[in-house]
């Protein structure tokens, strides 16, 4: 049995430059996944919010660090626009808590006759991806040499548009399909956390964003009627 990203030994903070290598130890297949175990990231769940002051272009090297949100009720989770949003990946934790992310894993479906997907980017430090990225069913690892201790972050984003205006569709986060939806903590065992929930986006639909401190409303106001403000 080759060696699964759950037994990983801990990276220390100096050591980025050795990301790229470990990424690929990390996601190695495995015949018999060890369960996550519940730790200090247990209760933390990852959505999608699109961005309505971005506009995207092909000559932007990246998008991270560009979000609005501060809370989970700052989550736009719809669009009615047949153009090209930004959309965050972002972990979210409840508001007493006190996360330490130095990984996680993750995977999206979508309709792939409905929707586009032109670009992506990663916010961590590395990344690696399913040689099938971004296709639906596929997935990704982000790691990060400095621990991420904020409620609410960014961890990857997306360009996309649907094909059909006329036909609702979503993009949905869940499990990578080899390493299933975890967070890895710091700490010498680096422990490992099952994400709680995962948050979808809906091109002409509502999205679902399962906010930690309890589940909040879709904005009445779609990305598509927001965007007209920035114009």
């Amino acid at each position: 049995m080759t060696q699964d990203w759950r037994n990983r030994p801990r990276v220390p903070p100096s050591s980025s430059s050795l990301l790229p290598g470990l990424l690929a130890f990390l996601l190695l297949p495995c015949l018999g996944a060890l369960p996550a175990a519940a730790y200090t990231n247990e209760n933390g769940v990852i959505l999608l919010h699109g961005e309505s002051g971005l506009v995207y272009t092909t000559e932007n090297v990246g998008y991270c660090g560009m979000s609005t949100v501060v809370t989970c009720t700052d989550v736009v989770g719809r669009t009615d626009d047949p153009g090209t949003v930004i959309l965050y990946a972002l972990a979210a934790f409840p508001s007493a808590d006190q996360p330490d992310v130095d990984g996680l894993a993750f995977g999206i479906t979508y309709g792939e006759g409905d929707l586009v997907i032109p670009e992506t980017g990663s916010c961590g430090d590395s990344e690696l991806a399913t040689d099938d990225w971004p296709a639906s069913g596929s997935g990704a690892a982000v790691v990060w040499a400095t621990t991420q201790t904020d409620t609410v972050f960014e961890f990857y984003w997306f360009a996309a548009y649907w094909y059909y205006a006329d036909r609702p569709t979503a993009l949905e986060l869940g499990p990578h399909p080899t390493q299933g939806g975890v967070f890895v903590g710091s700490g010498p065992l680096s422990p490992i956390d099952d994400i709680a929930d995962f948050g979808s986006f809906g091109f002409g639909m509502d999205g679902y964003v399962p906010c930690p401190d309890g589940p909040v409303p879709t904005r009445d106001a779609t990305w598509g009627s927001v965007k007209k403000a920035f114009r």
